[in-house]
């Protein structure tokens, strides 16, 4: 029984002149044509059926059968077969056809020809292999297709596309190996002090959210932090980290939650490097002045001033300059600065004369006469201290 495979028939017209039913010769008998039509018409079906996937498979555990109505003669080189598989393969995987034997079903890689991996082909799959003369190497595509590993050594252009990993969480330990997890945005959840991050390849990246509470330790080669503090984490807060191989690693970003701003007393600590200081907070650091103001030597205000409700003058020199928001307590300082232009020779000083926690009294002096007197321009009086 001749099949479109074999070597009975040519692709050359000419030369398919065979004794019937293998060919049509010259001068054939009438009796012959009808076997000759019938062999061709048969070996023509087959090979139809073998290579549309007339046939599903049958068999299970990566073994697949495939069993046509017409047994397949044997595996020709370069011939290809075709099924419509009855279950998922979860590995490596075989097929017989005809129980000519089983042959592994290759899939194609960066580096050859590899087996399949799970979920390659899916239950009801249609799959077309190609026997080489060792494998059946499949030629449609496998049911999980993706990067099939290497290294890209030059610039990728990527159009419509980007690389996406989905979103996971790992749990914070000692060493939170950040490295082996399979997402490159991770939610770290727990308490546990983070020292180390894992090891894996120089110029990886994470971007880590964490869900509470923990303690950021930094370490001058192996984490490597801003400011070079470890850092309390605070739920919502987001590092980017970026690994420097051998196990260390560097945040070259960390946002706190934009929904928990730096507190009074945070400000007033003066050591977190990461927390924000908003507009209404920025006024708690120490090193900000709380009171500022300058007036004349009639107690009059001239121009803006910080956090005074009103300058009174008591008498020659004499001033008590009245604060809105009071101070924690008496021990703020007071800088006071007479501008004494136009008054003449002489020294001139200054001095807080009465203070309390809502108010500061100031009195200028002359030196040299030993008494009060009014500045010439104004006072300057600005004042630092927690509020």
């Amino acid at each position: 029984m001749p099949e479109l495979s074999s070597n009975i028939y040519s692709e050359t017209d000419g030369s398919n002149n065979q004794s019937a039913p293998n060919g049509m010769p010259e001068g054939m008998p009438p009796s012959g044509v009808n076997d000759a039509w019938r062999a061709g018409w048969g070996a023509l079906l087959r090979f139809w059926g073998r290579i549309q996937g007339k046939y599903a498979s049958t068999g299970s555990a990566n073994a697949y059968v495939l069993t046509p109505a017409i047994a397949l003669a044997a595996y020709v080189t370069g011939e290809r077969y075709s099924f419509r598989s009855n279950f998922a393969n979860t590995g490596a995987a075989s097929l017989n056809i005809s129980s000519l034997g089983a042959k592994t079903i290759k899939k194609m890689g960066a580096a050859g020809k590899t087996d399949l991996a799970s979920g390659d082909i899916q239950n009801g799959q249609p799959v077309t292999v190609e026997y080489d003369g060792t494998d059946l190497v499949m030629t449609t595509p496998v049911a999980t297709v993706g990067f099939l590993g290497g290294t890209l050594t030059s610039t990728t252009a990527m159009s419509g596309a980007a690389f996406n990993e989905t979103f996971a969480t790992i749990a914070s330990a000692a060493t939170t190996d950040i490295g082996a997890a399979a997402a490159n945005y991770l939610q770290v959840t727990g308490t546990t002090a983070i020292t180390g991050l894992g090891t894996v390849q120089a110029g990886t990246e994470r971007t880590l959210e964490f869900s509470g509470v923990l303690t950021f330790t930094h370490n001058s080669a192996s984490l490597i932090l801003p400011g070079g503090v470890s850092i309390t984490t605070a739920a919502g807060d987001v590092a980017i980290v970026r690994s420097e191989g051998s196990g260390n690693w560097r945040c070259i970003s960390y946002v706190r939650n934009p929904s928990l701003p730096a507190t009074k007393s945070v400000m007033q600590a003066g050591t977190d490097n990461v927390l924000m200081a908003t507009a209404a907070r920025v006024n708690d650091h120490d090193g900000v002045a709380k009171t500022a103001v300058f007036f004349n030597a009639s107690g009059a205000i001239q121009g803006t001033s910080e956090n005074v409700s009103g300058v009174v003058k008591n008498s020659t020199g004499n001033y008590t300059v009245n604060f809105t928001t009071a101070f924690a307590n008496a021990n703020y300082i007071a800088m006071i600065t007479p501008d004494n232009a136009g008054l003449g020779g002489g020294a001139y000083g200054c001095f807080t004369s009465a203070r309390g926690t809502g108010a500061v009294t100031v009195q200028i002096w002359n030196m040299v006469a030993n008494t009060a007197t009014d500045p010439g321009n104004g006072v300057n009086v600005v004042c630092f201290g927690r509020q």
